[in-house]
């Protein structure tokens, strides 16, 4: 009867042992921390190593929890930092690969960076959160990168560098929701993307002349609901620039395409390509504009083409949601395509016609 009795008890803590097994890691904040118990993350500049078992995560935002040795998770999402005291720039050494649900950079300027560094992301969309005022670096000329194959959705008003010397190894969607996500150095770029969607959001593309010919965001789609890509060059003589995106989709909002840098000589020129430029449906909200500083998109320096564009036809225009200027908020020509698909101004002198039909 014992043995019986037994039996069925081992069988049923087999079963739930099992069972317990196949459950999920539960998810858990942790706040970057480098003072144990003591409120905030340190100093203003915490500085420290991002490790396997490493003792620099409490699991209180006030960082009042003493820190003990943890391995983060897929699930698990981090915050930068504890308290609010980490408000300067500091360095997180990263040399091996570590995971995250989500990241967000609460203040302070965090530079991530480290050789054969990666952080993957596990939650949904791959989140990181850049408040206003705050900064993130992720790279800084070395081969740290985004890893994962959930995507990345940028939130928060401040901006997020990648600046490494490998383009990010993550897959899936790119998602800019708010503030900005700028690519730089040698190999900040984000090509395994599949696609890219602004929404409200910001994508700056910086180069010097030695990165002329980096490619940073390859090909995939563009979806506007709204945003900014901005292709922003230093000016260097004998330096042609050029960088070839996806297809952009106009859906809503109004999309700023600016050339930030006046390239002004004809030794030194900039060319951004749309690999293509949609703007369907009678009742479609969206607007598009073009810009480059000093001289506005022009045929020979400053150049915004669109792949596939013929010349627009005398007296008409690509439509009248695409106008040009020479800075955000000052684009008040309407836009047209010349002989090889470039935009440019349109130019009107003495006409007595008062109505304008699209191309």
């Amino acid at each position: 009867m014992k043995a019986k009795s037994c039996h069925h008890a081992c069988a049923l803590i087999g079963s739930l042992a099992a069972l317990w097994a196949t459950q999920p890691a539960r998810a858990a904040d942790y706040h970057w921390d480098l003072d144990g118990i003591t409120a905030g993350a340190g100093s203003a500049t915490p500085s420290g190593t991002w490790s396997l078992l490493g003792t620099t995560w409490s699991p209180s935002p006030s960082g009042t929890v003493a820190t003990s040795a943890v391995t983060t998770a897929l699930t698990d999402d981090l915050f930068f930092s504890a308290g609010i005291n980490a408000t300067g720039a500091y360095a997180i050494t990263l040399t091996d690969t570590q995971a995250a649900s989500s990241l967000t950079f609460q203040e302070g300027s965090a530079t991530i960076s480290g050789t054969s560094g990666v952080v993957t992301l596990g939650g949904t969309g791959g989140k990181i959160t850049v408040n206003s005022g705050a900064a993130a670096i992720i790279g800084a000329n070395t081969d740290t990168v985004i890893g994962g194959s959930v995507g990345l959705t940028k939130l928060g008003a401040g901006t997020l560098t990648l600046n490494g010397t490998l383009a990010s190894a993550y897959t899936g969607a790119t998602a800019i929701n708010a503030g900005t996500l700028a690519l730089s150095g040698a190999g900040g770029a984000i090509t395994g993307t599949t696609d890219i969607t602004l929404n409200g959001g910001g994508l700056t593309l910086t180069n010097v002349s030695a990165e002329a010919a980096v490619d940073r965001v390859g090909t995939s789609a563009i979806t506007s609901n709204g945003g900014t890509v901005t292709y922003a060059n230093t000016a260097t003589a004998s330096t042609a620039y050029a960088e070839t995106i996806g297809s952009v989709a106009l859906t809503s909002g109004q999309l700023n395409v600016v050339l930030s840098a006046n390239q002004n000589a004809a030794t030194n020129t900039q060319t951004l390509t749309l690999g293509g430029l949609t703007h369907t449906g009678s009742s479609n909200p969206s607007t598009i504009t073009f810009s480059a500083l000093t001289t506005g998109p022009n045929a020979t320096t400053n150049m915004i083409a669109v792949t596939g564009a013929s010349a627009t036809p005398a007296g008409q225009i690509i439509g009248p949601w695409a106008t040009t200027g020479v800075a955000p908020g000052s684009q008040n020509i309407y836009a047209v395509y010349n002989a090889t698909g470039q935009v440019v101004p349109m130019t009107v002198s003495d006409t007595a016609e008062t109505t304008w039909t699209n191309a």
